[in-house]
């Protein structure tokens, strides 16, 4: 029997905090490595849900708690179901990740795409980084004004 004490995790393990906007969630730790493979011949979100459940290191029971997606389904979108844009976008939230549209360059005014990549440069943020920001802050004005000025409503 040895006599070795076992060091303890690194606190940096097992919280490790995953910030998706205001809220923190706390990844869960465990003591066995994942058993969740990336499926084959499914979309790229759907693979991407399955590989960062997988590096993340959560269980399917957990995922369904924070998120609402019954396990069934998620697991489901391995072989027969294609999931919900609602059901993806709440279980890549639990994730820490976003689900936004990002237009491509070529489909903006050329001046704009200037105007993005300037910005984009100062900040040192990619396209996609960039329009995130830029719909962040429309949402946010959005709704400072529908607060200050009820009879004044903006386009979504």
């Amino acid at each position: 029997m040895s006599s070795r004490a076992t060091k303890p995790p690194s606190l940096a393990l097992v919280f490790a905090p995953i910030i998706t906007g205001m809220s923190c969630h706390i990844r869960p730790h465990h003591h066995r490595k994942s058993t969740v493979t990336i499926p084959r011949g499914v979309g790229p979100h759907t693979r991407l849900v399955f590989a960062e459940i997988r590096r993340q290191g959560w269980k399917y029971d957990s995922i369904d708690e924070r998120s609402g997606v019954m396990r069934a389904t998620i697991k489901a979108w391995r072989r027969k179901n294609v999931p919900s844009l609602q059901n993806l976008e709440a279980v890549l939230g639990v994730l820490g990740f976003d689900f936004l549209p990002v237009p491509r360059p070529d489909r903006l005014p050329p001046a704009l795409v200037a105007e993005l990549e300037r910005l984009g440069e100062a900040f040192d943020l990619t396209m996609g980084q960039t329009w995130a920001a830029l719909v962040d802050i429309a949402a946010a004005a959005r709704d400072r004004n529908e607060q200050t000025r009820p009879d004044l409503k903006i386009a979504a």
